[in-house]
């Protein structure tokens, strides 16, 4: 009898579990404004600074340094999924400099658009979310082709 009811506690939690995910997926909103794309990049060098793969390549960032990279990430995002036209840099240069340093595997690549994608489900949905992970996927893809020629 008592497994019976555990069994059934079980079922429940479970139940309760997924109507929560549920609920989550659809209480989630869409990428609509500069400050959703400055969460998601907030919440993505926050993963990046903790993982073993790809801190690394900021482990040498200062406090100062962080506080002028970062409004670069949002430029650059807000530039692609907004066509701000507030971003002036050279994402490839750069990277071109930091693979001569230090290479970028295909793993490194494969991670970053995890956790990339995770930053951004984790806390929107819908049209603009997926458009700024496909363009996160081309990125990568191109930036991959050049800086292996």
């Amino acid at each position: 009898m008592v497994e019976i009811a555990n069994h059934y506690i079980w079922q429940l939690n479970q139940s309760a579990s997924i109507f929560n995910q549920m609920k989550s997926l659809a209480d989630r909103k869409d990428i609509s404004r500069p400050k959703d794309i400055h969460r998601i990049i907030n919440a993505f060098f926050k993963l990046v600074r903790k993982d073993a793969l790809l801190s690394p390549y900021f482990a040498d960032k200062s406090k100062e340094d962080w506080e002028a990279f970062l409004p670069v990430m949002y430029s650059f995002w807000e530039n692609v999924l907004f066509y701000s036209g507030g971003y002036f840099g050279n994402p490839m240069q750069r990277h071109m400099e930091l693979n001569a340093m230090r290479s970028f595997s295909e793993a490194h690549y494969n991670h970053w658009l995890e956790l990339f994608a995770a930053a951004i489900d984790d806390r929107y949905a819908g049209e603009k979310a997926e458009l700024m992970k496909e363009r996160a996927r081309n990125i990568a893809t191109v930036m991959q082709v050049k800086l292996a020629q």
